[in-house]
């Protein structure tokens, strides 16, 4: 299954926050799935799906000037690895296409081939 890596970037300057200056180039990593929010080891929830950037409001609650509206630019990067999914999709292309060449061209049959040849239900998608 893919994984994904989530990495925290800041834009390098005085404007930055201490937390998000902190974290800067911090990356999480997930297999298969990608919670809803984004938890380092020191500073906690970061980030969740709802709020966005939760950095800067830790630093409100400690009388920080930074607070949830603030100009620290801080963003994240996602990369997604999908190099097994792939393989594995490859995989299953090639043994449709080995049964399906194997049954139809040792018998020279003109038969086209049928959903239940591949395995697919076609009633699951509206076809029958």
């Amino acid at each position: 299954m893919p994984s994904v890596s989530i990495t925290w970037h800041t834009q390098h300057d005085d404007n930055v926050c201490p937390i998000c200056k902190a974290i800067d180039g911090y990356t999480w990593n997930f297999e298969n799935e990608v919670p809803d929010s984004l938890i380092h080891p020191t500073y906690g929830e970061i980030w969740n799906i709802t709020t966005g950037s939760l950095a800067h409001e830790h630093q409100l609650h400690k009388g920080s000037k930074y607070g949830l509206i603030s100009n620290c630019r801080c963003h994240t990067e996602s990369k997604v690895d999908a190099r097994d999914l792939l393989y594995m999709l490859q995989k299953k292309i090639d043994e449709i296409k080995g049964a399906v060449e194997t049954d139809d061209t040792k018998s020279g049959s003109s038969r086209r081939t049928s959903f239940e040849d591949i395995g697919i239900d076609p009633s699951k998608y509206g076809l029958e």
